[in-house]
């Protein structure tokens, strides 16, 4: 550090010394005068009148709205503007007499026909209690509210309930086609049970049995087969899968049998346009032909998806 450096150091160190020592008594110090003792009394012109000495008065401090003056009035009403007076009535152009000839002219007055008389209507049976008196009377108001009896002559007591009773001679078996399951339902009616569950194609909608009793054929929607059941050992023996028509797969909605049992009748549930029937020889389960036909295809003769058999 030069000697320069070191002499403005020792400058800056004295005065800040005589500073110091100046603040804390060493030199003169400036005391301000005292303030006046309150109020103070220092007037100020845009200053509001003291709430103390001069209080508001909401009654008297404001002006009466009677002596507030009116608005001036719109100089516009104050201009007389002349109303037009109305255009004279026309002619009405309807009223006058058309110079073409009244159709109705020409057609005459219909007569004064008179009504035929009224029949004379018996009078309204009434039914009469013993000696000529009228069986209807006026009741005693009702208390409301009351439960009345179903049958007129309720005496109270409860029937028996009802116990379910079946003949084993009349036993059926029913086959319901549950499409959401892909099963068909073996239910049996007495005593009302389920026997069996049998796997069968995909969307199973229509079933039907065939005339000699022997087996049960079931329309598969989505897999555009037929699975044909036994109704002995209640398994499929055998499936038909159904072509195309026209590119697009078949939807069997339906099938029946001629009286004979020899040929089945198959509606296929489409429009690419128009559907076909297939024509099915039961025993060879071959396809013989098909029906042209139009589009959608309502199962023939309406068969149920529940079928009766046994």
């Amino acid at each position: 550090m030069g000697l320069r450096q070191r002499a403005l150091i020792l400058v800056f160190l004295v005065l800040t010394w005589g500073a110091n020592r100046s603040s804390f008594g060493g030199g003169t110090q400036y005391d301000p005068p005292p303030l006046p003792d309150p109020p103070f009394d220092i007037p100020f012109p845009d200053d509001p009148p003291d709430l103390f000495t001069d209080p508001f008065d909401p009654i008297n401090d404001l002006p009466d709205p009677f002596d507030i003056p009116f608005p001036p009035e719109d100089p516009l009403d104050q201009i007389d503007i002349p109303i037009p007076e109305p255009p004279p009535d026309f002619d009405d152009p309807i009223m006058e007499p058309s110079l073409l000839p009244d159709p109705f002219d020409d057609i005459p007055d219909l007569p004064d026909i008179p009504l035929p008389p009224l029949p004379d209507f018996p009078e309204a049976f009434e039914p009469k209690a013993a000696g000529g008196a009228s069986a209807y009377l006026m009741a005693g108001p009702m208390p409301y509210p009351m439960r009345l009896p179903f049958h007129p002559v309720y005496s109270g007591v409860s029937a028996p309930k009802t116990v379910p009773a079946c003949d084993a001679a009349a036993a059926n078996t029913l086959l319901v086609a549950e499409s959401k399951n892909n099963t068909v339902l073996f239910l049996g009616t007495c005593p009302n049970a389920i026997l069996q569950r049998v796997s069968v194609g995909a969307y199973p909608v229509a079933v039907r049995v065939t005339p000699d009793g022997q087996s049960a054929w079931v329309a598969n929607a989505d897999s555009s087969t037929i699975s044909i059941l036994s109704l002995t050992s209640k398994t499929v023996v055998a499936t038909i899968p159904l072509p195309q028509f026209n590119g697009y797969p078949a939807e069997p909605n339906g099938v029946v049998f001629t009286p004979d049992g020899s040929t089945a009748y198959v509606t296929n549930h489409d429009a690419n346009p128009g559907s076909v029937i297939f024509v099915i020889d039961v025993a060879s389960r071959g396809i013989l032909k098909t029906i042209p036909t139009d589009g959608y295809q309502p199962p023939r003769r309406s068969p149920p998806t529940a079928r009766r058999c046994g």
